[in-house]
């Protein structure tokens, strides 16, 4: 009888328990969000990350589900990745990475920004810094956040993520011609034919070294389509 009597006054303890973690854990206002914290913007702002993410101040940390949020950030065409995590007992880390644009596609009423994987990101304007236009591809407008549907346009992708980054600022154009011949221009009309589009990290080199050294000249086209043999045509001056 004093085991049975010890073991019921046992459970009573442990479902008294058991009934105070849960009021501390889901009704007491030490575990409320008091911050949602979002690193890793760029384009993106805190507060849009937050607004697709579907969280709340003021909302119990346990109530909330991770998974259902970072479902709703990825939503944003520029979200490449999403992680979330509870840091108790107050706040949500949000740590994003974005899509970076590298290039611009001309479209249906202006341009579109896509990034490495060809994925349609946001509309874009002409001219924005560090994007040259790609042309020389047809292709169908995806929505946002999908890649655009074109078998050559990997090709050109590919081109720039191999060439030098201080190289692709001063471009204004990439064109994919007939062969999948490449052709750059610089932001000074100077085409620079690379050929195909093999050995790019060289020829984009060589291709630095070369507008370095004639800067200020008046080229008219430059040929990199055999590295070894580089050839350089001057403008005529008229007159």
């Amino acid at each position: 009888m004093g085991r049975r009597k010890l073991n019921f006054g046992e459970t009573i303890f442990f479902i008294l328990l058991i009934v105070l973690a849960a009021y501390v854990l889901f009704v007491s206002p030490l575990f409320t969000i008091r911050e949602i914290a979002v690193t890793g913007c760029r384009e993106l702002t805190p507060e849009i990350i937050i607004s697709y993410s579907g969280l709340t101040t003021g909302t119990n940390i346990f109530k909330v589900n991770l998974g259902q949020a970072a479902a709703g950030i990825k939503l944003l065409p520029a979200v490449r990745e999403v992680h979330l995590d509870r840091d108790f007992p107050g706040r949500i880390n949000i740590k994003i990475v974005e899509r970076k644009p590298v290039a611009l596609l001309p479209a249906k009423d202006g341009f579109i920004a896509v990034d490495e994987d060809g994925v349609y990101l946001r509309k874009a304007r002409i001219g924005e810094e560090g994007l040259p236009v790609v042309t020389g591809l047809t292709f169908d407008l995806p929505p946002p956040g999908q890649p655009v549907q074109n078998d050559r346009l990997p090709v050109v992708l590919e081109v720039i993520g191999n060439l030098p980054a201080g190289l692709v600022d001063e471009l204004s154009e990439i064109s994919l011609e007939q062969n999948d011949r490449v052709v750059l221009y610089t932001l000074q009309g100077t085409r620079c034919s690379l050929g195909e589009s093999e050995n790019v990290p060289k020829k984009g080199a060589l291709l630095v070294q070369i507008l370095k050294e004639l800067k200020g000249k008046q080229i008219e086209y430059i040929d990199l389509s055999q590295p070894g043999m580089p050839v350089v045509k001057f403008k005529t001056v008229q007159g």
